[in-house]
């Protein structure tokens, strides 16, 4: 996947990154398209009358539309939060050594015991499903998702608290540079780790262009 600065707007390169985030496994499809675009038109809306008058398509889209949209990108946001949580487990003694911080009843990481634990946190009716749907779902990009919550962490990105909601700044390129650059170490890290079941087929090869 190409995040291309020289073609696109900073706004536009931040919303096809959230959006494939979400969208791994359909980065040609509607609904990653479409997400795209809300968050485009999002942060379109947000910007100066000079912007949205450069940017009318965008500035223009139904409201309704970047709701539906967002629904369901900040549910599969959430999702990659938790697998991002599970994947620290590889990275946190091995690469930013610190002990590996494991929920009570865990003796050692296991991403079957750890998704189990996200799948209480997440709504599942069946916590063993979160396996299936929330790491499954997002290993093509867990290398992204790790990158976004260490970004969180560093307080270069911010997220409210209380609902998980990103603050999405669609024009910190600079910020959004630094995301994919950590993502490219963290998949080497990921790949690397012993008892991590994450291979380099498996992820989504990021490049950024400027």
């Amino acid at each position: 996947m190409t995040f291309d600065n020289l073609s696109y707007e900073a706004f536009e390169v931040a919303a096809q990154l959230y959006a494939v985030l979400a969208f791994p496994g359909d980065q040609e499809s509607g609904p990653c398209i479409a997400a795209a675009n809300a968050l485009a038109a999002q942060g379109v809306r947000g910007a100066s009358p000079k912007v949205r008058s450069t940017w009318p398509h965008y500035a223009v889209f139904p409201a309704a539309e970047i709701r539906r949209s967002l629904r369901t990108l900040k549910r599969r946001l959430r999702d990659r939060s938790w697998a991002a949580w599970i994947a620290f487990g590889f990275l946190q003694k091995s690469h930013y050594k610190r002990p590996a911080v494991l929920p009570p009843g865990m003796r050692k990481m296991s991403v079957g015991a750890a998704a189990r634990i996200a799948g209480t946190q997440t709504g599942e009716s069946d916590p063993k499903n979160f396996e299936k749907r929330g790491w499954r779902q997002s290993k093509p990009v867990i290398h992204l998702a790790t990158a976004l919550a260490r970004l969180i962490e560093m307080g270069e990105i911010k997220q409210h608290q209380d609902t998980g909601t990103i603050d999405f700044d669609f024009e910190d390129i600079k910020v959004h540079r630094r995301l994919v650059a950590l993502a490219g170490e963290h998949a080497e890290m990921l790949i690397a780790h012993p008892k991590c079941p994450v291979s380099r087929e498996d992820l989504v090869a990021l490049h950024w262009i400027e």
